[in-house]
């Protein structure tokens, strides 16, 4: 008998007009932030703070990132989600400009990047949450997986054409030039979205706070209570996700003498290993035993990551091993993606999802800024063994959490209320 529960293919997902434009203007953007996530750390490292300079920045990032629980109800409240990615877009394109410009009138302070690092992030917030929402919106539940593999593969900085721009006006034109791309592409993200048609039911009004509270009690719910324990364990490994993107400047400082083009290379790699890695995950469709899907992915991810600084500039040993990193890299949270756009209701989502990354974001923050601090007079290998073991043991404990959601498998088919 045929399996009834196989999910559609891609062309069954990129049949679907309205998600083709949606996706034009995502890879744009993120295409654009691919560029951002790239330049940034080496134009932090290149201010000559080192490891806590790159440790900063990242921390400022996701710092404000973690906030974006606080921009929830505002987009649970927005019938047109359009109308959010109109704003965004721009307002991150202008911010980019004006750190484009400080760059090449004579450099830019830390002071002043981690002010428009931090004013940057604050507008992503507003897109990053809309666009989650959107998905369900246009997709429906079988074909979830299958978008948030795509999706996953430009967003978060994994579009290999973002990052190849950025590595090669790294090498060509230097760090304004990768700064002025990640303006153009936002702006362009902007014109494609107005293609874009996602309207949803908004939430009842209600006071700020309270639905603000509404939606921290869904996870002590009967529903939320095996969700969160996968919140808690993607917020245990976002604590040492930053690893890779803060150990690769000081790999490169290390073994290859602060080579742009090593830095280049090597990250294009882990991009590379990034986009693989989506896509498999998006074939394999994890339905049930998350946490431990999460916890081998943390665990694997931390060895690799130890082997790749190992090898140090091995181009022939190390661009493998990055490769490799970026591949598990992304498993954590696409798998907690799906399975919070899968179970949370529709008029709940986007506060139960950056409710979510809250707690993800925060160690997130804290976690870039304390490898920075712990590789201060460290080789780049002991630091590297220090985050790997502490990856090996959030992988245990993921699996542990994890076992309160094990025995239910969802169906994305039957849970996921898509408006219209």
């Amino acid at each position: 008998m045929a399996r009834t529960d196989e999910a559609p293919g891609y062309g069954a997902l990129w049949s679907n007009r309205r998600f083709r434009r949606f996706f034009g203007a995502e890879a744009l953007g993120d295409a654009g932030y691919a560029v951002y996530a790239i330049v940034v750390p080496w134009l932090a490292y290149s201010t000559g703070g080192g490891a806590v300079a790159v440790g900063a920045v990242l921390a400022v990032e996701f710092g404000v990132y973690a906030l974006s629980f606080l921009v929830g109800p505002i987009i649970d409240r927005v019938h047109d989600l359009r109308a959010v990615l109109l704003v965004g877009y721009p307002v991150q394109a202008a911010l980019a400009a004006l750190l484009a410009v400080r760059f090449a009138a004579g450099g830019v302070g830390l002071p002043d990047l981690l002010a428009l690092v931090a004013a940057i992030s604050l507008a992503w917030d507003f897109t990053w949450t809309a666009s989650n929402k959107i998905v369900p919106v246009l997709v429906d539940g079988p074909l979830l997986y299958r978008a948030n593999s795509l999706l996953g593969a430009i967003s978060g900085g994994n579009q290999l054409a973002g990052y190849a721009a950025g590595a090669g006006l790294l090498l060509v034109v230097g760090t304004a030039g990768g700064l002025a791309l990640y303006a153009a592409l936002n702006g362009a993200a902007a014109i494609v979205a107005l293609g874009v048609h996602a309207r949803t039911a908004p939430a009842a009004p209600r006071r700020f706070l309270d639905g603000l509270r509404e939606g921290f009690r869904y996870f002590a719910s009967p529903a939320g209570r095996p969700l969160f324990a996968l919140v808690v364990a993607g917020a245990l490994e976002g604590g040492v996700s930053a690893a890779p993107i803060v150990l690769l400047p000081l790999v490169v400082g290390a073994s290859l003498a602060g080579s742009e083009g090593g830095y280049a290379a090597l990250f294009s790699a882990f991009a590379f290993g990034s986009i693989f890695g989506s896509f498999v995950l998006g074939v394999a469709a994890p339905r049930q035993r998350l946490g431990r899907v999460i916890g081998i992915a943390s665990a694997a991810e931390g060895l690799l990551l130890l082997g790749a600084v190992v090898m140090g500039g091995a181009f022939g040993a190390a661009l493998p091993l990055w490769f490799a990193v970026g591949s598990t890299d992304v498993a954590v949270w696409l798998v907690l993606t799906v399975a919070l756009q899968s179970r949370v209701p529709a008029a709940l989502f986007g506060r139960a999802f950056t409710n979510a990354y809250f707690f993800r974001g925060s160690a997130r923050a804290l976690g870039a800024f304390g490898i920075g601090i712990v590789a201060i007079g460290r080789a780049p290998t002991v630091t590297a063994a220090i985050v790997a073991a502490a990856f090996v043991a959030v992988g245990a404990v993921a699996v542990a959490l994890g076992r309160a959601d094990d025995g239910r498998r969802f169906d994305p088919a039957i849970a996921v209320p898509t408006a219209r």
